[in-house]
């Protein structure tokens, strides 16, 4: 991210120094811009993100067993109420496949709002171009940041 931040005239980032007291304080040269947007907003985002993030990890867990309870109810349903029960089942797992899209999305469109904005207050000064160049090459990093420890990353493949 600092490289993308400041150009090409980042030095190598390194440790200085580590504290050992409570908190552990970490002394570093090399990426102040980047922990800077780290510390003062994509934290602060993932923290007013945290139940949106938590709910579509459920949502997506949730489907999953679904679609696994239809799987199982199609291969093993011999009678006609088995098999209507098991198109029910399946039914049910696109439902929550459309719920858990409509969260990504939503997600998605507020990951992307946020990266613009960061963009905009880390070059404000730069042209249009300039800044969609900028957030193309920072999202990706912004889209990990956000969602590192929630579980969520690419959709799940819909194998219907």
């Amino acid at each position: 991210m600092e490289k993308i931040i400041n150009g090409n005239s980042v030095t190598e980032p390194r440790i200085v120094a580590i504290t050992q007291q409570s908190p552990v304080n970490v002394s570093m040269i090399g990426i102040p811009e980047a922990y800077k947007a780290l510390r003062e907003d994509i934290i602060p985002w993932r923290r007013r993100h945290q139940k949106e993030i938590a709910k579509l990890n459920e949502k997506e867990k949730k489907a999953e067993i679904e679609r696994k309870k239809a799987e199982v109810a199609e291969a093993t349903g011999r009678t006609e109420k088995e098999i209507a029960e098991a198109q029910k089942i399946r039914a049910e797992s696109h439902r929550i496949e459309a719920e858990t899209t409509k969260l990504r999305f939503e997600l998605k469109k507020e990951q992307v709002e946020f990266a613009y904005s960061l963009v905009e207050k880390i070059a404000p000064d730069a042209n249009h171009v300039e800044r969609l160049t900028l957030f193309k090459e920072l999202l990706p990093h912004v889209e990990t940041l956000t969602l590192s420890d929630s579980g969520l990353s690419v959709p799940p493949k819909n194998e219907d």
